[in-house]
């Protein structure tokens, strides 16, 4: 073929297509340089779809020249010359963009084959199916025989009209075991079969795979091939990072192909993350060991381990002169910022709801300030019970993000009646926040407040994609793998049946910010959601994985049911509130409503003091007297009913 490269017919001393004879009508079948502008799309060009990307077959012929030449007929009857492409059209379109770009000028003489109109289809359709695409692999050679001559991957990538990325991954498919590439030519392997073999490069161990009867299957070989490696998204690889782990001489080997929610990275040392790890968590317990009886680091605690474990019971120190100067002026702030909110809300409304709206949020945010640093200044005052301070200690573990985690006040699990009998034999009395107390609540209340936390807990879970997915998987081992509807409850029905109606269970949730988050996010979903069946599977099939994984969570969170329903109903949701680190008191404060339901001596146990009893003028009040004081009294304490402690 003849045809010059593009940059060879820029040279100035080119002459115009005229000059050429471009004018001069062929024989059938004769090549001829015909200018650029010349030519035209046919309608006789039997392809329509398909083929290289336009912007990649520019860059391919900017950077070879035309390889193939276009094959053209003549349009009779015109005073201009004009050909029109039959075969080559895309072809045609790349070299029009050259124009467009300025690459090559528009009367650039290109070589074409001219046939009759009469054989116009007949040849295209020829064309067409004869020519028969490169298969992959031999692309894939073709890089690496280029690589071999000294090209660099930017220079293929510019060649090509492709990234250095699709380059980086074609050379690395080309350097899997040749009998790979054998297998996926004939058929025998897929490409995902093929990518999943390149996150190793030993040939021995792609040897050892291909002898089996069956072949593997994509996932099956990642997981032969990185069997012991551990994950970049590993915790423990995350806490240390992997500059520090090659550092300590560890190695780490990359998938390429990994998908947009993993690193591709993995760590082939297990034992030394796991050393590494402990290492730098020992660091971080040196503060806390003369803080507490015991100490111990661990890079994991599974929710199953951690709820084996109790919570010290606390008790209410005595404030030095000093502090309570500080409570009291705390108070007065929280008074003073909640008293200037109010009077905002009591204001007339005026023109500008703008200004006004922002003149609450101002001093709600400052209420809100005030409440936070009352409450942390009461916290300092909460320390752990002296006739259980001997077996209290902390863990410091890892979440499974990677970030350190402190479990401080724990009881060991063979230390919890040891730590029940010494506070029952001095007689002291733990806050009821975080111990054991005998007290429940009447069935109907706690239906309510079992109810409200199943709503916290479902808002939480929806938030948390990651804990959401291992609840979701925990529930699903429980119904498939074991065929057993529960091993101890934790509040998950992930068939979705049943679902309880929470607004009806618990007077005002509804209203609550919970509520309406819940019935947001609700309505958000059944929006996005199509009605059909049908439709519904497309959208599936067609999601991104962060919207798949965000649906599973929420769907998991919406099977949550912690409602305690009869007499005798435990706490089916603790081990949920515990592992999404729910604090009911961030959602709930104690009213007189509640203590007017519940028994008064009950009451009168939540006012006691470190002593164990409650204020002798406190037990002379009726019932309604004492559920406004005890609201009163409790007010910013942070104090729970039974039904909202999360007891470990």
């Amino acid at each position: 073929m003849t045809t010059r490269s593009p940059k060879q017919d820029q040279q100035p001393a080119q002459k115009s297509s005229k000059a050429r004879g471009a004018e001069q009508v062929p024989c059938s079948g004769q090549m001829q340089a015909i200018a650029l502008n010349q030519l035209h799309p046919s309608p006789l060009n039997v392809r329509k779809t398909g083929g290289q990307k336009i912007e990649d077959l520019a860059a391919s012929i900017a950077a070879e020249g035309l390889i193939h030449n276009l094959t053209v007929v003549r349009v009779a009857g015109k005073k201009v010359p004009r050909y029109e492409v039959i075969a080559g059209g895309r072809r045609l379109r790349a070299l029009q963009q050259l124009v467009r770009q300025k690459v090559i000028p528009a009367d650039q003489p290109i070589a074409c084959r001219i046939v009759g109109a009469d054989r116009g289809t007949g040849t295209s359709l020829a064309e067409n199916i004869i020519r028969e695409a490169m298969h992959p692999a031999d692309q894939f050679d073709a890089f690496r025989q280029l690589v071999d001559e000294g090209k660099t991957q930017t220079e293929i990538a510019g060649r090509f009209g492709v990234t250095s990325a699709v380059v980086r991954d074609r050379l690395a498919l080309a350097r899997v075991a040749p009998e790979v590439l054998s297998l996926y030519r004939t058929d025998g392997l897929t490409l995902d079969q093929v990518m999943a073999f390149t996150v190793s490069t030993d040939h021995d161990q792609h040897r050892a795979l291909l002898a089996n009867k069956r072949l593997p299957s994509a996932w099956d070989i990642k997981r032969q091939l990185l069997a012991g490696a551990v994950s970049g998204s590993d915790r423990r690889a995350v806490f240390i990072g992997q500059k520090a782990y090659v550092a300590a001489g560890g190695k780490v080997r990359k998938d390429l192909f990994a998908g947009a929610n993993d690193e591709g990275t993995y760590f082939e040392d297990a034992a030394l993350l796991e050393r590494l790890a402990v290492e730098k968590l020992e660091v971080e317990a040196e503060s806390l060991r003369e803080a507490w009886a015991w100490v111990e680091v661990r890079t994991e605690l599974g929710y199953d381990e951690r709820s084996k474990y109790g919570s010290a019971p606390t008790v209410t120190g005595t404030a030095t002169a000093e502090q309570a100067a500080q409570l009291a002026s705390l108070d007065a702030a929280r008074n003073a910022a909640r008293a200037a909110r109010n009077a905002c809300e009591e204001q007339p409304e005026s023109d500008d709801d703008e200004a006004d709206s922002a003149e609450w949020q101002a001093l709600d945010a400052v209420l809100e300030s005030a409440e936070r640093a009352r409450m942390d200044a009461y916290d300092a005052l909460e320390q752990i019970d002296p006739n259980a301070a001997a077996y209290a200690g902390a863990i410091i573990t890892l979440n499974h993000v990677g970030t350190v985690l402190m479990h401080i006040g724990l009881v060991r699990p063979e230390d919890k009646a040891k730590v029940s009998a010494g506070i029952r034999h001095a007689g002291g009395h733990a806050t009821a926040a975080t111990a054991v107390t005998g007290a429940t609540d009447p069935l109907p209340v706690r239906m309510g407040l079992s109810a409200l936390r199943t709503a916290v807990a479902q808002e939480a879970l929806a938030e948390n994609i990651d804990a959401a997915l291992r609840m979701l998987a925990f529930a699903l081992v429980q119904s498939t793998i074991r065929m057993t509807r529960s091993s101890g409850g934790y509040g998950l029905n992930v068939r979705g049946a049943d679902k309880t109606d929470l607004n009806g269970v618990c007077e005002g949730l509804a209203a609550t910010a919970i509520g309406q988050r819940n019935a947001q996010r609700a309505e958000a979903w059944a929006t996005d959601l199509p009605d059909d069946d049908a439709a519904l599977w497309a959208w599936c099939l067609g999601a991104d994985d962060h919207t798949i994984r965000s649906l599973l969570a929420y769907c998991t969170a919406r099977t949550l049911d912690g409602v305690q329903r009869f007499p005798a109903s435990r706490d089916e949701l603790g081990p949920v509130a515990l592992a999404l680190g729910i604090d009911m008191a961030d959602h709930w404060q104690p009213t007189a409503g509640y203590f007017a339901k519940v028994k008064k001596a009950d009451t009168l146990a939540a006012l006691a003091g470190a002593d164990g009893k409650a204020p002798a003028e406190l037990t002379k009040l009726k019932r309604d007297q004492l559920a406004e004081e005890a609201a009163k009294r409790l007010a910013g304490s942070r104090w729970l009913p039974p039904t909202l402690r999360n007891v470990a």
